[in-house]
């Protein structure tokens, strides 16, 4: 990274019930640093045009506590565990902008009133998510496995998939 970019500087939410969402911007190269903004969006009814429900929830496994990797957001750098990092990795496109919430980006972490507030948020940030995404890391080839078993199943049980609701069984590719 630019050791000229300052770190991140959080704007505040507005009080209610806001919350951040992330916009990841595209990239065809994996490698390339990740590269995202900070969108402020309201969780109830709302005069603008954003649609709340637009945006994928990703719970994920932070795995080590060291935030040793960076993004860019909107010109400065946010520091993120390297799970995390390989996680946007695989999440971004390659030609749009993918609309996501991840707690570690989207809640000020140094601010303990934030946290606090936007935890008590956290059941309605999954609830409205047009799908909630789980990373539990880059997996092997066992867990490959198992996803594809996890698949096949599906395909005979149809109410397994159904049941499943807006969950995703798989993995990002």
């Amino acid at each position: 990274m630019d050791p000229h970019i300052q770190p991140y500087q959080y704007k505040p939410l507005p009080t209610g019930r806001c919350i951040r969402i992330i916009l990841l911007y595209p990239s065809r190269d994996f490698d390339s640093p990740v590269l995202c903004s900070l969108k402020h969006i309201s969780l109830g009814p709302s005069s603008n045009t954003w649609d709340p429900s637009k945006y994928d929830a990703i719970s994920y496994v932070w795995g080590s506590s060291d935030r040793d990797h960076e993004l860019v957001c909107d010109g400065g750098t946010i520091p993120v565990t390297q799970n995390c990092h390989k996680m946007l990795q695989y999440l971004r496109q390659p030609s749009r902008t993918r609309k996501i919430w991840v707690d570690a980006i989207c809640i000020d972490q140094s601010s303990t009133t934030e946290r606090n507030h936007q935890v008590a948020l956290m059941g309605e940030v999954y609830k409205l998510a047009k799908r909630v995404l789980i990373w539990l890391g880059e997996g092997d080839a066992e867990a490959h496995r198992v996803i594809r078993r996890a698949r096949w199943i599906g395909t005979w049980y149809p109410r397994i998939t159904e049941d499943a609701g807006r969950f995703d069984l798989g993995y990002f590719s």
